[in-house]
């Protein structure tokens, strides 16, 4: 294959041009030979199965011709009065058995149903309470077994019966004796008068039955057909053909597979059961095979055609790529202008369109120096901007001496609070700066805000002297005592308290902030402020998602925030200081 590939790059375009043609035709004659086989495979199968689902749809009604001649014998005892009343009173004595007098009477309608219908092998009465009558055809028949063992009324197939409500119930096989050649037609006795169950009656009745709704096989060999209850453990009710196929046509049919064997199903409306007819496939193959040699005979010819066509068609396409191929290679010398003209052709608009790629490069080109000398311009524009806030910070500085000198004491201690905190706030342009630094901006913010009410808020730091130097990025914890003094202590009469924490876990460094304001009930409110929200995404970008701010606070009683970053990325930041980059 990979020869074959460095074969075609090195061949000319042309021989490429009559490769590819030769080698899509034949792709679309392989595929149009495939589908019409499939196509006319599909016919057989389609054919076989109309004239077989016609055929079952026909076994169907005889079968079902047979049933509703047997359901009506069944029905017609529920006009008897005198098997009705019988059965009846039968479940007010305790024997187990029916007595001699039922027995007889129950026999005669026995006798009757299997004479009027000679498909019938037995018919069974039996009374809500266990008793059972048997009439037979089949010689040593007897199931005594379920008085001794079983309690008949006990059965599964007894509670299907009750529930159909006095419908008439259809078994894949003998109820009593799933071994035997019968399958079960079954229902529940109501007595018409009061519409309460007095019994059962249940008709066993021969597959064999079956045989006359397929009396016809058929003209193939492998066709079989067979009757099949989807729901049942034991599927199998009927089977007609070569037992030898049996097997694997029933596997196939209840694995929902057709690979070997063509199925064609009816499913019969009074029982459910499938009705089915089963052939094998390469059986219906001998009139595909001739198809086949049919469809590849023409294959050929169609190769030979599409030869010949590729040649001519390929010297009509190599001409205008040959143009196109001499003006890249001038551009490849260095010719920027293009001056060749093109055909209206796939490959001469190919050849435009590069045409106008080139003519435009210089444009293109000036445009993207111009685009960077307007970059250079706005970084020295930011430059510039840059020197305005050291304007503001030393206007204050010049504010706070002369205050100073003027003696208002309260108002250079105001300054140099609000310049220290800008100084803090710019940090040279950081955004890492030592614990120590921030505690001092939190100090330099509650000197201002204790100005403006009167020393009503006391701050308490507890950090340890060794966290001091441990770098963090700056306003970390700022916006939190902020938070504090505004929605905590201010709202509340009286002085206020906000205490700063702070502890080394490891690599792990933990900060509270925690005020004995008002609190809060809803803890959702402190995910909606724009800075707490910016604390709690920069920390999770410099420090990773095991990081984070948490909060803890009572209505009435004060508010704790904990904040948890990491001090194993400190060389990091430190590079980051250094550089000053952000």
């Amino acid at each position: 294959m990979k020869w074959c590939k460095e074969k075609f790059k090195n061949a000319s375009i042309q021989s490429q041009i009559q490769i590819a043609i030769l080698g899509i035709s034949m792709l679309f004659i392989v595929i149009l030979g495939i589908f019409s086989y499939q196509v006319a495979s599909n016919a057989i199968e389609n054919n076989y199965r109309e004239d077989f689902y016609y055929n079952l749809r026909t076994s169907n009604t005889i079968f079902e011709i047979k049933a509703d001649t047997i359901i009506e014998l069944m029905r017609n005892l529920l006009t008897e009065d005198r098997f009705m009343d019988t059965l009846a009173d039968s479940q007010e004595t305790e024997s187990r058995y029916f007595s001699t007098y039922d027995s007889r009477l129950f026999e005669n309608y026995a006798a009757s149903i299997c004479l009027q219908e000679t498909d019938i092998d037995e018919v069974l009465v039996v009374g809500l309470d266990g008793k059972l009558f048997l009439h037979s055809k089949i010689a040593g028949s007897s199931y005594i077994s379920y008085y001794r063992e079983k309690n008949i009324v006990e059965q599964d197939w007894i509670s299907q019966i009750t529930d159909a409500n006095g419908r008439e119930v259809f078994f894949s096989s003998n109820v009593l004796n799933p071994d035997s050649r019968d399958f079960s037609i079954a229902k529940s006795m109501i007595d018409p008068r009061n519409a309460e169950p007095i019994g059962y009656l249940i008709v066993n009745v021969r597959k064999e039955m079956l045989k006359k709704a397929f009396a016809t096989k058929g003209s193939y060999e492998t066709n079989c057909f067979l009757v099949a209850d989807p729901d049942a453990d034991e599927s199998l009710i009927y089977f007609q053909g070569n037992s030898a196929y049996q097997e694997q046509i029933l596997a196939e049919y209840l694995a929902g597979s057709d690979q070997t064997y063509l199925f064609s199903i009816y499913t019969n409306d009074m029982t459910g059961w499938d009705l089915i007819s089963a052939i094998d496939r390469s059986e219906l193959s001998t009139a595909s095979n001739r198809i086949r040699m049919m469809i590849i005979i023409a294959a050929i010819l169609l190769i030979i055609c599409s030869a010949a066509a590729a040649a001519v068609i390929s010297r009509h396409i190599y001409g205008p790529l040959q143009k196109l191929e001499r003006t890249i290679e001038q551009v490849g010398e260095g010719n920027r202008h293009i001056t060749e003209e093109f055909d209206g052709s796939e490959i001469g608009i190919l050849g435009e369109k590069f045409k106008r790629m080139v003519n435009h490069n210089l444009e293109l080109r000036e445009r993207l120096l111009c685009s960077k000398i307007r970059e250079r311009e706005a970084e020295l524009y930011l430059l510039q901007e840059q020197i305005n806030p050291h304007f503001l910070y030393n206007a204050l500085d010049s504010l706070y001496c002369m205050a100073v000198i003027h003696d208002a004491d309260d108002i250079a201690k105001m300054v140099e609070a609000l310049s220290n905190t800008f100084r803090l706030s710019l940090n040279k342009g950081s955004n890492i700066l030592p614990v120590r630094d921030e505690l001092k901006h939190i100090e330099n913010y509650m000197i201002v805000q204790n100005m403006r009410y009167n020393d009503r808020f006391r701050l308490d730091i507890q950090v340890p002297e060794e966290l001091l130097d441990i770098k963090i990025q700056k306003l970390l914890l700022e916006p939190f005592v902020e938070n504090a003094v505004y929605h905590g202590l201010e709202t509340r009469i009286g002085e206020g308290c906000v205490t700063v924490r702070g502890w080394l876990e490891g690599q792990d460094l933990y900060f509270v902030i925690e005020d004995d304001g008002a609190g809060v009930e809803d803890l959702s409110v402190f995910e909606s402020g724009y800075g707490i929200t910016n604390v709690q995404e920069r920390i999770r970008l410099y420090y990773g998602d095991s990081y984070g701010v948490s909060f803890e606070s009572q209505k009435g009683q004060g508010t704790r925030v904990t904040v948890h970053i990491s001090t194993s990325g400190e060389r990091y930041r430190n590079t980051n200081e250094e550089t000053g980059s952000d």
